[in-house]
């Protein structure tokens, strides 16, 4: 296992390695809060494997670099999460945050970040649609989708993408109005990558897919996806929702090597992944990302 913070490898079995603190914000300007989660780290050759999380004691802030002017973030106890939403952020602006734990020994950590300018899906093409009734109960089906999907032209390289396809959780009982069997989404399973696969990393600890277009070809991808276990004349699918980021390649490079670690510790023989992080005397990563939602109709 290997361990990075920025960009020297840390070695865990000297015996000189500390306990830092663990920061993974993000922020973006079409959100109306910059949200933070602190914890701490483990060090592996020690008895001692107790993760901490910091609850409203620490202090996190953020500002524009060279500007006077630090936010706080303020701890919400209901969702255990630091927010601010004093600060208004911007596209092609660099931020710095800093996260400090008062009375105890961890270092300041600290980092910083540029937000990426926005992309959008240039279009969105529904290829098939199709139904499967599930064969152990005829009551229960699943659908599966098809979809092509071209984006605008990176305003630079590197650029990165992030896109999480997902469905309204509609349902229908025979001879009354649909209604919504919960306010949250409901995200696709079953990835499969038709065209663009070599560009294409599904994640593991979070929705959706991380997408380098520099490795696209015609900035397009085909992809296929499901949604399982639907109740036969109740559930439906009327639109996909595309939720598209564009993300900085700090987010992109430290989620794609968390994905990539989890996946390989289901494997046996699999070579160890490098993490990645952009936390200065700690770990974690301060990403940034700029979204937008498209929609494809369901016929």
């Amino acid at each position: 296992m290997c361990l990075v913070s920025c960009s020297d490898p840390i070695n865990l079995n000297d015996g000189t390695e500390e306990s830092l603190l663990v920061l993974e914000a993000v922020i973006s300007p079409q959100q109306n809060k910059s949200t933070a989660r602190l914890s701490t780290s483990v060090i592996i050759n020690t008895s001692n494997q107790q993760f901490l999380y910091p609850k409203d004691d620490a202090v996190i802030t953020i500002r524009e670099k060279n500007q006077s002017v630090w936010y706080p973030f303020e701890f919400d106890a209901s969702n255990e999460i630091y927010e601010e939403a004093e600060l208004t952020i911007q596209p092609d602006k660099i931020y710095e945050i800093s996260a400090i734990w008062p009375g105890t020994d961890y270092p300041e950590a600290f980092g910083e970040v540029k937000v990426p300018k926005e992309t959008t899906i240039d279009s969105i093409d529904l290829i098939t649609a199709d139904s499967l009734v599930n064969a152990n109960n005829i009551e229960r089906f699943s659908k599966h989708f098809e979809v092509e999907i071209t984006f605008e032209e990176p305003e630079s390289y590197p650029s990165f993408f992030r896109i999480i396809p997902a469905r309204r959780d509609w349902k229908q009982n025979m001879n009354e109005p649909p209604y919504l069997g919960s306010k949250d989404l409901v995200y696709f399973e079953d990835y499969s990558f038709i065209v663009g696969g070599n560009a294409l990393h599904e994640l593991e600890h979070i929705e959706g897919l991380l997408i380098d277009p520099s490795k696209l070809p015609d900035n397009k991808i085909r992809i296929a996806f499901s949604s399982n276990d639907l109740e036969i004349n109740k559930d439906f699918i009327d639109t996909i929702l595309f939720l598209f980021q564009t993300v900085d390649a700090e987010y992109y490079r430290y989620h794609l090597a968390t994905s990539r670690q989890l996946k390989a510790s289901s494997t046996p023989f699999s070579q160890p992944i490098t993490s990645y992080s952009n936390i200065s005397n700690g770990f974690g990563v301060f990403g940034s990302v700029s979204e937008s939602m498209d929609s494809v109709l369901v016929k």
